[in-house]
């Protein structure tokens, strides 16, 4: 089958004799149904397309008779040696001294601009300016210079100023305020004399009554200088257009408000838009903002939940607040002794545990863009969890911190190791032998100070047990003392080591172990952090023999 061959000179000849024309007709032309053979031969000459009409009109560059600004307009076509209305435009407002407005753009273009003009003033690329209600769009280098801002014969007023007069003036006029504007349309009023009130207000886009009231105010010498409206100006506040609102609101929140007695804040379960709609009811139409504001006047807030209540609500007995303000005395007196003595103290405690993986981790922190996580915080999307223990030393400033690395199991589905009381007690004594020598070699006491939690708490025997083993191996006497229950954030591992590595890591996902060991060993504010991370497995559940126990007594004697 003979293969369909198309000629390029029928298509020259076509657009030299007609100038312009549509796909459709090159089709015609060249005796096809394809677009694309069209636009190959196309290709071959050098067309254009126009800038108007959806660009679905074709010529050629050497048909094309481009004005002075590069403009070819035939039969209402537009084109352009730049190719797109948008650069057409730019091009046009770059090259004018005076900018132009959007009307005198569609007379030379016979276009519509105006979605155009707003995109090129959303990109920064042109800028516009209000001039007596109309906008003229020029150059951004010409934004210090008054002379070519905008085009003011259309705004002329006979001989009263030059052009670059008028644009000074118009330009200082908008820096003003309201006040500030009328006085200025009256002085420059008062200098024209009569006929002076009208041409000001064309000037300047007033109405000639306020132009009147600024040169009247003048004349009296009624200008008050301490404030831009005078007594009562403005909108009546919602509290005087409806008088018994306030009471309403009174009343709808008597059963549902909460208060601080000392400071008088006041607070509600109720909201705005709550309160707005049941006042809809009794025929008292006001929005949510303004119920905002009576809220604020009537003294109350937005307040979230506090943690304040200690014990569970349960108050304690004069023997129980005795014995708990025993207790704190005697580990302050203990922390002084050691102290005076030169003997290690140390304070523990278990960090909140964190899952390891494409989590969300709660805080902000500065980044172009933010990191896309998991949607939910599922386990088993989990490459493990980090239990995180702790050891601070308030008189090095050094900090200890011990990751144990928990890892999934997706055949069992469980996690690999636990957070056990011997973990807690084994990585005390990882800390003893390996930073004794520097922190005090010549020890025989320390004193840890810790919470009454599961992992340290008085009654874990593994714990204890542990402990023991540790002060028998190298012959160390260990005193714990215990906060009592509910005071853990006195421990000052708390406040002074824990607190700073969750703001480090805050608003950051937790994508693997190195990343937290990255994140805890960067941790200042003071302080030397070390960290290691521990892969030995913990299972839940082991307990101390009794003949564990009477081999540690034996040992202890």
């Amino acid at each position: 089958m003979k293969k369909e061959s198309y000629s390029s000179e029928a298509l020259l000849n076509y657009l030299k004799n007609k100038k312009i024309a549509t796909i459709d007709e090159l089709k015609i032309v060249l005796k096809t149904q394809s677009r694309m053979t069209v636009f190959r031969k196309l290709k071959t000459l050098d067309y254009i397309s126009s800038c108007s009409h959806s660009g679905k009109y074709y010529s050629l560059k050497e048909i094309a008779e481009y004005n002075k600004s590069g403009i070819w307009l035939h039969g209402g076509i537009l084109f352009s040696k730049y190719e797109t209305l948008k650069e057409t435009l730019k091009h046009l407002i770059y090259d004018s001294p005076k900018g132009y407005a959007a009307s005198e753009l569609h007379n030379i273009l016979q276009v519509k601009v105006d979605d155009v003009l707003l995109e090129l003033t959303k990109d920064n690329i042109v800028i516009r300016q209000k001039i007596s209600g109309v906008y003229i769009y020029y150059s951004p280098s010409y934004r210090k210079k008054p002379e070519l801002i905008g085009d003011l014969k259309n705004f002329s007023v006979p001989d009263l100023v030059m052009d670059n007069t008028k644009a000074a003036l118009i330009i200082f006029f908008s820096t003003l305020n309201e006040k500030q504007r009328r006085l200025y349309a009256g002085l420059e009023s008062s200098k024209i004399g009569h006929g002076g009130d009208k041409k000001i207000a064309e000037l300047l886009g007033l109405n000639e009554k306020t132009v009147a009231k600024g040169r009247k105010e003048l004349l009296k010498n009624d200008v008050n200088l301490n404030s831009v409206r005078k007594k009562g100006g403005g909108r009546n506040s919602i509290g005087k257009k409806s008088p018994n609102i306030i009471e309403e609101i009174s009343i709808l929140m008597e059963y549902e408000t909460a208060g601080d007695p000392m400071s008088g804040m006041l607070w509600t379960k109720k909201t705005r838009e709550k309160i707005s709609k049941e006042l809809a009811k009794i025929d008292i139409k006001v929005g949510p903002t303004s119920v905002g504001k009576i809220l604020k006047q009537l003294n109350y807030s937005l307040k979230c939940n506090s943690k304040k209540i200690s014990n569970g609500g349960k108050k304690l007995t004069k023997d129980e607040k005795k014995a708990r303000d025993m207790q704190f005395k005697y580990i302050n007196k203990k922390r002084e002794e050691y102290a005076k003595n030169r003997l290690p103290i140390i304070s523990v405690d278990a960090k909140k545990k964190e899952l390891i993986g494409n989590f969300k981790n709660s805080g902000t922190r500065y980044k172009k863009e933010a990191d896309l996580t998991n949607d939910h915080d599922f386990i088993t999307y989990a490459k493990g969890k980090a239990f995180i223990y702790g050891l601070f030393d308030s008189q090095r400033l050094e900090g200890f911190v011990y990751v144990g690395q928990s890892l999934w199991d997706k055949k069992r589905k469980p996690f690999t190791s636990s957070e056990t009381p011997e973990f807690a007690a084994e990585m005390i004594a990882k800390w003893w032998k390996d930073y004794r020598k520097t922190i005090s070699p010549d020890a025989h006491k320390l004193l840890i100070i810790a919470d009454a939690g599961v992992r340290s708490g008085y009654r874990a025997k593994m714990w204890k047990f542990k402990l023991s083993e540790l002060g028998n191996k190298f012959g160390l006497t260990i005193t714990v003392c215990h906060y009592p229950p509910g005071a853990s954030k006195w421990n000052p591992i708390e406040h002074r080591l824990f607190s700073e590595i969750s703001n480090l890591w805050q608003g950051a996902p937790l994508k693997n172990f190195e990343t937290v060991l990255k994140y805890i060993r960067t941790t200042k504010t003071g302080l030397t952090v070390r960290d290691r991370l521990v892969t030995k497995q913990y299972k839940k559940g082991k307990s101390v023999s009794k003949n564990d126990e009477r081999k540690d007594q034996s040992e202890s004697r």
